[in-house]
């Protein structure tokens, strides 16, 4: 009976481990992997790497968040992406979603999580495929002026992650975006050109 309890134990922590991070984590964000604990900070450089496309954002910035393995023989299974202003865990800002260059092959291994009663305010895996980069689309909202950081937990293997990894950007009233968020913004423009030059032939 107790080997029977112990497989259906087993069974439903891998189920919700694949089902990607539940909103009991929003806060904490550390996977509920048995008695597993996080890997130290200091070995994550070797394995992977958090990215932004920009330094900087203001209102309405679209600021890619890139998560890419640094070894070639490592992947991760599962990830956690939240926007927290410095030093806060209770609140995570902006909008999330899948960038337009996610791998196509992993579109249905993404997932965005309404934390802390906000809509797509994070982001995480739902399945256990092995990727090797996961790039993301963060929108800032309105009324954010203060700095940020990226808050990431990536997970190589059920018992094998790491925690609390911090890819902070600043906030810039004037900031300039590079990168896709200043591709999107020239584009934005050009139309915006456009539909003025159209309204004056009308």
């Amino acid at each position: 009976m107790k080997s029977i309890v112990a497989v259906l134990l087993m069974a439903t922590a891998c189920a919700a481990y694949k089902a990607g991070p539940p909103l009991s984590r929003c806060n904490t964000m550390m996977p509920k992997h048995g008695n597993a604990t996080s890997q130290g900070l200091d070995t994550l450089d070797a394995n992977f790497r958090v990215t932004t496309d920009t330094p900087c954002f203001k209102e309405g910035t679209q600021v890619i968040v890139t998560i890419t393995n640094v070894a070639s023989n490592v992947y991760f299974e599962g990830f956690f992406v939240q926007a927290r202003e410095v030093g806060k865990t209770n609140h995570s800002h902006g909008e999330f979603d899948k960038a337009l260059n996610y791998p196509r092959e992993f579109e249905g291994n993404v997932q965005t999580i309404d934390c802390f009663g906000n809509a797509k305010s994070a982001i995480g895996h739902k399945g256990a495929e092995h990727q090797t980069m996961a790039p993301l689309s963060w929108i800032a909202p309105s009324g954010l002026t203060e700095d940020i950081e990226f808050v990431s937990t990536i997970v190589f293997h059920k018992e094998t992650f790491w925690t609390d990894i911090k890819t902070p950007i600043k906030y810039d009233a004037s900031c300039n975006p590079t990168g896709s968020a200043a591709r999107i913004s020239g584009v934005a423009g050009f139309v915006a050109a456009v539909m003025l030059i159209i309204q004056s032939l009308l």
